[in-house]
């Protein structure tokens, strides 16, 4: 128990607080001093009610700046949330097992951020002037990277964001972030009215609400987008002087750097720390009609059904669901049978891991061939834009030049792939995990780990090394894009495309590059760490 402490000293220690001036030691016995006595949690609410008085007293005259000590410390630097928010995040960082950090704002503010499982980011600070902050400490024109995951923000000014990979944002000063890239979901509070996020194409200024920006790659085909939940926001494009005011279930995009408007889709943007990597999952062990369920911890991860189609004669449902390795799965018999989802899938080059179980006969040439003779192989997922160079995504079995054939992972028809040679096309199960680090090998080559059953084998370059390898790109959006499938190639359904002979089970996508002992833990036991399925 700290010793008792004078009337003068715990008024000290709030203002300090509040002013963010304590040093460490004066820090923990004011958080000691908060959790033993009443009387002390007392004063403090008392204060922080007087100076929020005061505070909105001075908005409300257009004085703000003109008050005494209380009201105006430390040039107007940003009070934090009482305590017992801060209580509460403690709370829910324990229950999501996340990681945490704190960033150090220059002029003595403290921005903390919350990571969820797998996240991987990094900081770049600006060079203008000597540092005498370590390198993981941002200030001013320093800007957060995240490869991958999620990463929740406690901003300066009441201002929370939840900010999902891949992304960029950087802190411009206490009431502004400039979002380069990325999806974040803003909450506001009170003291937060006029924070301000600026877009490559629009910049939003809050009036008190809760709203979602998305800035997509230019590669993945879709447009910057503004979504209104709570409360009002005002936007306007970069370089024009106009306002356009959302309210609650407004939303915008920036089309050939025009408004257009769309209805809100906050429902799309991550609100809370997911427990995982954020994915998507197909059990594929009960249908519901003609359909299969989806599930994970991806917004709207339930409303992504694989679909049965069929480019020829109709199947019976029925005959589209066999035993699976777990529970049912998805049978796809080589007749133009094959399932679709609603899901654009990962674009761009951003990291990202396919995991499933296959069940496949071994190859009877007459069959695999299909009505294209010249297209020995079968596609087991696919997604994007498989017409275009480098914008499609896909998981199949081709044959090789040595007329065995091997896994697969491909972005493109020629000069985009990698494979496994593989003796997995037998007609018992296997467990299949692409995973793809998003980044790229010193030969230019995307960096792909094949794991069969377990382990993982060297992803070798498919085609003429001595020529560029072509990029990682995938579209998700624009006309000739196609929503993930199993089953069928990324190219507009047409009656004599070859779809896949064998039973697909368990499929996962993730959002983010799996460990070596996530995959080890979908193999051995079907699940994924933190996961509720």
């Amino acid at each position: 128990m700290d010793p008792r402490p004078s009337p003068r000293e715990v008024q000290s220690l709030i203002e300090g607080f509040e002013d963010q001036t304590l040093s460490e030691a004066e820090h923990d016995r004011f958080v000691r001093l908060l959790e033993q006595s009443a009387e002390v949690r007392k004063l403090y609410l008392e204060h922080i009610r007087l100076s929020g008085f005061l505070r909105h007293e001075a908005h409300n005259r257009r004085i703000l700046g003109k008050l005494s000590s209380l009201s105006d410390r430390k040039d107007g630097s940003s009070r934090r949330r009482i305590v017992l928010s801060g209580l509460a995040a403690a709370a829910c960082l324990m229950a999501l097992a996340v990681t945490a950090a704190f960033i150090r704002v220059r002029g003595g503010m403290k921005v903390t951020f919350r990571t969820s499982p797998g996240t991987v980011w990094s900081a770049v600070h600006s060079s203008d002037g000597p540092r005498r902050d370590p390198d993981d400490v941002l200030g001013e024109k320093s800007r957060l990277t995240v490869d991958q995951g999620t990463v929740d923000l406690a901003l300066p000014r009441d201002v929370s964001c939840l900010l999902s990979g891949p992304a960029e944002l950087e802190i411009v000063d206490k009431s502004t972030v400039r979002l380069v890239r990325g999806a974040a979901w803003f909450r506001v509070g009170h003291d937060g009215r006029g924070f301000t996020v600026e877009a490559p194409s629009f910049t939003a200024v809050d009036l008190g609400t809760e709203f979602g920006v998305r800035i997509p790659g230019p590669e993945s085909g879709d447009a910057e987008s503004l979504h209104v939940e709570v409360g009002r926001v005002n936007a306007s494009l970069q370089g024009q002087s106009a306002t356009l005011e959302l309210r609650a279930g407004d939303g915008v995009k920036v089309v050939d750097g025009a408004w257009v408007r769309v209805p809100a889709a906050g429902d799309s943007f991550q609100k809370s720390l997911p427990s995982t990597l954020p994915y998507l999952h197909w059990t594929f062990d009960e249908p519901g009609g003609d359909t299969f369920a989806s599930t994970g911890s991806l917004p709207r991860a339930d409303r992504y059904p694989a679909v049965m189609n069929h480019l020829r004669e109709p199947v019976d449902v029925a005959k589209n669901h066999a035993p699976g390795r777990f529970g049912g799965a998805l049978a796809l018999h080589a007749a133009g049978d094959w399932a679709e989802t609603t899901w654009p899938g990962i674009s761009g080059n951003a990291p990202r891991s396919v995991a499933l179980w296959i069940k496949i006969p071994a190859p009877d040439q007459a069959v695999w061939s299909g009505q294209r003779k010249n297209v020995p192989r079968r596609n087991v997922v696919s997604w994007g834009d498989w017409a275009s160079p480098g914008e499609a995504w896909s998981l199949d079995f081709p044959m090789l030049e040595s007329g065995d054939y091997g896994f697969f992972t491909r972005w493109a028809p020629h000069d985009g792939g990698v494979f496994t040679p593989t003796q997995v096309l037998d007609g018992t199960w296997h467990h299949l995990a692409s995973v793809y680090t998003g980044k790229t090998r010193d030969d230019g080559t995307a960096e792909i780990v094949h794991y069969v059953d377990g382990v993982a084998h060297h992803a070798h370059y498919w085609r003429d090394r001595a020529r560029s390898p072509e990029p990682v790109s995938t579209r998700s959006h624009g006309p000739d894009s196609q929503p993930l499938r199993f089953g069928l190639t990324a190219l507009v359904p047409e009656s004599d495309l070859p779809t896949l002979l064998g039973v697909i089970d368990e499929a996962y996508v993730f959002a983010g590059a799996l460990s070596e002992e996530q995959v080890q833990l979908l193999y051995q036991e079907n699940r994924v760490a933190g996961g509720r399925d």
